[in-house]
């Protein structure tokens, strides 16, 4: 017996002959473990690694349409073409937006395109004069959730204390797709219209009807 082999007779011996017996007893333990626990077949394997594949599928077609639905609720917001034209773009709609609340629209300056993760971000200087309430509701659907700008910074200016005429100069920004990902869906091309076909007429043989 192990018991056998180590001194109890010292005190000083004790603390050490129990933590040798503790080692053997977990030594013991480990080894009827290892032999009584069988080992997984090849099948479970197999079921395992099919799960496994299985939840990384799920988790990628999850991620995947995420993807696509904030791709969806981006494209509206976002201008096709290219920077000219998503530019020209930007001056018709301020233009209309100044004309509907009678506004002056004064400096358009296009600044430097700043490239995004997977967007190109167009930002623009604008300066729009009049009276403060009218200028108001230019900025707030300028920056209304369906507008195709964002507002990121307004300045405002008086020149006369006793007038609410003021100077705003707008801090806008549109914004491109860099790739074909989140491109706006291009318009229907119309329905070409069938080519009618004339009949053939059959050949009129000379003399034909004579005698």
């Amino acid at each position: 017996m192990i018991s056998g082999m180590i001194p109890f007779r010292r005190r000083e011996d004790a603390l050490p002959s129990a933590l040798i017996l503790l080692s053997a007893a977990l030594l013991t333990a480990t080894l009827i473990y290892m032999l009584a626990v069988p080992r997984p077949s090849a099948a479970a394997l197999d079921r395992g690694h099919t799960r496994a594949r299985r939840q990384v599928l799920r988790e990628t077609a999850d991620v995947r349409k995420r993807t696509r639905q904030a791709q969806a609720a981006v494209a509206p917001r976002l201008w096709p073409g290219d920077a000219n034209a998503a530019s020209s773009g930007v001056l018709a709609l301020l233009t209309v937006q100044t004309r509907r609340h009678a506004l002056k629209l004064g400096a358009f300056r296009p600044q430097r395109p700043q490239a995004l993760a997977g967007l190109t971000e167009l930002p623009f200087s604008v300066q729009v004069s009049g009276p403060y309430p009218r200028v108001q509701a230019v900025m707030a659907a300028l920056d209304a959730p369906q507008s195709r700008l964002a507002l990121r910074s307004v300045e405002v200016a008086s020149s006369e204390e006793t007038s609410d005429v003021v100077t705003a100069t707008l801090g806008l920004s549109a914004y491109m797709a860099s790739g074909p990902a989140l491109m706006p869906p291009a318009a229907p091309a119309p329905p070409k219209e069938p080519v009618k076909k004339q009949p053939i007429k059959p050949p009129v043989r000379k003399g034909a009807g004579r005698a």
